[in-house]
């Protein structure tokens, strides 16, 4: 609940190691919440106003635990951080409507909808690339509804 009002939750990720739940809201809010044992009511430690149409994806980061990504149905993607906030954003121009999201080490693997773009597929952001920083790394003929990676073999 924010400023009275009961919000519809979208996706959520969790931190296991620090007892951290992000969700993204139909709003284009984004909440951080700090989970105890104790049972009481849980007020959000960070609300962020990511985007203005509802969160398609929401994943923290695998081992920067203060780092979060968002994505939303305006077809934008950002990084953000707990404590220090926006670090990234696709900005003006939307490019993938992205389904699914997940880290791999630094990069982050974006599973994606063939919505105004000619592909469906796997769509990576490095920031070691230098022109947009989002490549596409698996092309596929059908959309990506989920996606993860598994850190022990380094495998998508």
């Amino acid at each position: 609940m924010f400023s009275g009002t009961v919000q519809q939750s979208n996706p959520l990720s969790i931190d296991s190691f620090n007892d951290l739940i992000v969700a993204g809201y139909a709003s284009g809010l984004v909440a951080v919440y700090k989970v105890s044992a104790a049972k009481q009511t849980i007020n959000p430690l960070y609300v962020f106003d990511t985007h203005g149409l509802p969160i398609s994806s929401i994943c923290f980061h695998s081992f920067d635990h203060d780092i979060f990504t968002t994505s939303s149905f305006e077809r934008i993607t950002t990084i953000w951080s707990c404590t220090r906030g926006l670090l990234y954003s696709t900005g003006d121009s939307p490019s993938h409507m992205i389904l699914d999201s997940c880290w791999m080490q630094d990069m982050l693997a974006l599973a994606t909808d063939n919505v105004f773009q000619d592909h469906f597929g796997v769509v990576i952001y490095d920031p070691n690339f230098m022109d947009t920083r989002l490549k596409q790394r698996i092309g596929y003929s059908q959309p990506i509804s989920s996606i993860d990676y598994a850190h022990l073999h380094g495998t998508l």
